[in-house]
């Protein structure tokens, strides 16, 4: 509310499976080892994990051909 009240008109959300830092991302993968197309998605989406980790800022994300999420 306080962000709207001051002007900003959007609020973007991210949400991810599990906090994905390198130590719980690699548990997961042990977990979850043998669906390996879980494990390429996360794979593909802990790179825009790592950039908002990074630079706490809007993600830019787009979507290539193969369906795979590009952040920019």
């Amino acid at each position: 509310m306080y962000a709207h009240n001051n002007g900003q008109s959007q609020m973007p959300v991210y949400i991810f499976p599990f906090k994905m830092d390198d130590k719980n991302f690699e548990n997961y993968k042990l977990k979850y080892k043998t669906d390996m197309a879980l494990i390429r998605f996360w794979q593909n989406i802990k790179i825009g994990y790592d950039k908002f980790y990074v630079n706490k800022n809007k993600l830019n994300v787009t979507v290539d051909t193969n369906g795979n999420y590009v952040f920019k």
